[in-house]
């Protein structure tokens, strides 16, 4: 693996809220989060919704500013960037976001062509002639499997997957180096998604881009990632090759998401855990307490006193848990 396109160094976000009896209530949706993704890499971000997931992406998206730590891309903490100058950076274009939904994150006055072509003036090649910009639309285009004749049309013309396959192709104008993939699947038909997912690995390949895919389909984060993340309550909890945390997960948060996984025939059946007691609340978390104690059937005393911190457990394996 190369080195680290971009990397976040104890990257956290935290909101202020409004609680009883408290003067500066403050909910920790991202705490002190370690991620690097490095070039060609596609890394699956999972856990279940409140998790801080989209808050993550978000903060490496440049869309909103860390409360704490650093973003480093190209050597430099593009996090110290506030979020409205980062937009007028160059590295702009080389970090891109494709949407969870096709339909909301289109502007419905714009065409198809409008859309794709306004990535390519603002963000990658401003100053080209209009004949250069018709030209990449058309190339781009064909690259997402977007026929000719549907660049004149209008999103509510648009099919979801033909919506979709605009989304990637506005994103992929910008030519970034990292595709940030936010559930970009879940509003489509079954059949739909498969044709996307695929479109989406081969680009990956043919381009050379790294992936950070958001999904709450562990399948498909299996088949599509090389590395997968787990975060839990703001936290980053389990990271490792994508066949290893599926094959022998080794925190008990990881163990039940990969025991819910749908097995297909012929697969065998496994054994659902299920998880009991209450989630603990990310504001004010204690520092001193494991975030998933109240719900671990294997907690014991020090997970009550000593928050258990993200260590090394093999090549590549990361795991946050007293037990390992």
């Amino acid at each position: 693996m190369s080195a680290a396109l971009i990397e976040a160094v104890g990257l956290c976000k935290r909101f202020p809220v409004a609680a009883a009896g408290r003067r500066q209530a403050l909910l920790h949706a991202v705490d002190r989060v370690d991620l690097a993704i490095s070039r060609g890499e596609s890394v699956g971000l999972v856990g279940e919704s409140g998790c801080g997931k989209s808050t993550l992406v978000r903060l490496i998206a440049r869309l909103i500013d860390p409360s704490e730590g650093a973003l480093v891309y190209a050597e430099h903490d593009i996090g110290a960037v506030p979020a409205r100058e980062f937009a007028l950076r160059p590295e702009r274009a080389r970090i891109q976001m494709v949407f969870q939904d096709p339909t909301d994150s289109l502007n419905p006055r714009y065409t198809a062509a409008d859309t794709i072509g306004e990535s390519f003036e603002r963000l990658a090649r401003g100053g080209r002639g209009p004949g250069d910009t018709a030209r990449a639309v058309a190339e781009l285009a064909d690259a997402v499997g977007l026929a000719p004749e549907l660049l004149a049309r209008f999103p509510h013309q648009l099919s979801g997957g033909q919506k979709a396959r605009v989304g990637i192709a506005r994103a992929l104008a910008a030519d970034p180096e990292l595709l940030i993939l936010d559930e970009p699947t879940s509003a489509l038909d079954v059949s739909v998604q498969a044709v996307i997912l695929k479109l989406l690995d081969r680009l990956r390949r043919e381009r050379g881009l790294a992936y950070l895919f958001v999904s709450h389909d562990l399948n498909v984060v299996r088949l599509l990632c090389d590395r997968v993340v787990v975060m839990y309550l703001g936290r980053v909890i389990e990271s490792g090759p994508a066949e290893e945390v599926f094959n022998a997960p080794r925190h008990p948060y990881t163990r039940a998401l990969v025991s819910a996984i749908p097995r297909g025939p012929g697969r065998g059946a496994a054994e659902r855990i299920r998880l009991s007691g209450e989630v603990a609340s990310p504001i004010d978390p204690s520092p001193t307490v494991c975030r998933f104690a109240s719900r671990c059937a294997q907690a014991f005393a020090r997970c009550t006193s000593e928050l258990p911190e993200l260590r090394d457990v093999g090549v590549g394996r990361r795991v946050a848990c007293h037990l390992e």
